[in-house]
C-alpha cells in the first residue's frame, strides 16, 4: 500500500514537469471548477440565535415542555436529538427526530421545538441565510423529595471524618 501511494506520487510530479524537468505555475493545468463554485466558506460569519441567547432558550423549553404523564408511569427517561432549520427569516421548520428515545418523548421534543419564536437569522457573506442545528432534549423524571430524617442521615454519614 505504502509502494503504491509513493509511486502514484511519483507519477503525478512527473506529468506536472514541463520540459526542462521543473514543476512551474503554466506547467499546472487550471481548475475546471465552475465560476459559481469559486468562493469558499469556512463557517458563516454569524449563527443564527434565539433571541435573548442560549439562556433564554433553555428557560423556553424548560417552560414549554411537558414530560408526559404515561412516559412517567413507564419510567421512560433520555436524550432526543432533534435537528431542526433556521430560515432566512429566522422561522423554524425541517423539525426532525434525529436519534430518539420513545414515540411520547420524541413527539413531545417535536412540540417544544415548533413553539420556538423566530429566531435571529445567521450570515453568511453579510446576507441572511439559513442553517441547520442540532439540539440535545433530556428528559429525566424530579428526583423524589427525600424526608427531613433521610437529608440529616445522609448528612451525617457523607460528612468527612
Amino acid at each position: 500500500m505504502y509502494r503504491l501511494n509513493v509511486i502514484f506520487t511519483l507519477g503525478l510530479l512527473l506529468m506536472l514537469m514541463n520540459s526542462n524537468g521543473q514543476v512551474t505555475p503554466d506547467s499546472i493545468p487550471a481548475s475546471p471548477v465552475d465560476s459559481a463554485w469559486e468562493e469558499v466558506f469556512c463557517g458563516p460569519e454569524t449563527y443564527a440565535q434565539f433571541p435573548g441567547g442560549d439562556e433564554a432558550m433553555m428557560k423556553f423549553l424548560e417552560k414549554t415542555m411537558v414530560y408526559p404523564k404515561e412516559a412517567v408511569s413507564l419510567k421512560i427517561s433520555g436524550t432526543v436529538m432533534v435537528q431542526f432549520t433556521v430560515g432566512k427569516d429566522g422561522s423554524i421548520m425541517d423539525v426532525q427526530v434525529m436519534r430518539g428515545v420513545h414515540p411520547l418523548l420524541d413527539t413531545e421534543a417535536v412540540r417544544a421545538i415548533k413553539m420556538m419564536p423566530r429566531w435571529i437569522p445567521g450570515t453568511v457573506n453579510y446576507k441572511p441565510a439559513s442553517m441547520t442545528f442540532v439540539i440535545p432534549i433530556k428528559f429525566m423524571p424530579a428526583p423524589k423529595k427525600k424526608s427531613g430524617i433521610r437529608k440529616w442521615l445522609n448528612y451525617l454519614f457523607s460528612r468527612e471524618k
